[in-house]
C-alpha cells in the first residue's frame, strides 16, 4: 500500500509540474500579445499625431515661412515619441502645359514632419508639398 501511495504523489507532482509549465507558458504568450497590442496602439497615437499636425498646416498654409527643424510639444508624448517640423522653400515645378509647352510654377513649401523614438532616430515621417497662395 505504501508503494501505492508514493506512485500517486509522484503522479500529482508530475501533473502540477506540467500544469505549471503550461501556465507559465500562457502567460508569457499573453504577455507578448499585450506588448504588440500596446505598440499598435501606440504607433496609431504617433501616425494621429502626425496628421492632427499635417492638417493644421493644410488649414493655415497662406502663413508659411522657411524654418529649420523645430519641435511641437504640443504633439509630442515624451519620452515615448517626439514630433519635429521643418520648412523649405521647394525648388520651382516645371508643368507640362499644351502644345508641348513648359511652365514654371515657383513659391511652393516643402514641409518635413517626423517623429522620433525613444532613440532619437526618426521612425515615422510625413513629408507635404504646399501652395502658399490659395
Amino acid at each position: 500500500m505504501k508503494s501505492r501511495a508514493s506512485f500517486t504523489l509522484i503522479e500529482v507532482m508530475l501533473a502540477v509540474g506540467i500544469f505549471s509549465i503550461a501556465v507559465v507558458g500562457f502567460s508569457r504568450a499573453l504577455n507578448d500579445v499585450l506588448a504588440i497590442q500596446s505598440e499598435i496602439l501606440r504607433n496609431g497615437q504617433k501616425r494621429q499625431a502626425l496628421d492632427s499636425l499635417a492638417a493644421q498646416y493644410l488649414a493655415v498654409s497662406n502663413s508659411l515661412v522657411p524654418a529649420d527643424w523645430k519641435e511641437r510639444e504640443e504633439f509630442s508624448a515624451p519620452p515615448a515619441w517626439r514630433i519635429r517640423e521643418k520648412t523649405i522653400q521647394a525648388e520651382p515645378l516645371v508643368i507640362a502645359g499644351t502644345n508641348q509647352s513648359a511652365r514654371q510654377v515657383v513659391g511652393w513649401f516643402q514641409v518635413y514632419l517626423e517623429c522620433l523614438g525613444q532613440d532619437g532616430e526618426p521612425n515615422d515621417a510625413v513629408s507635404l508639398l504646399l501652395s502658399p497662395q490659395r
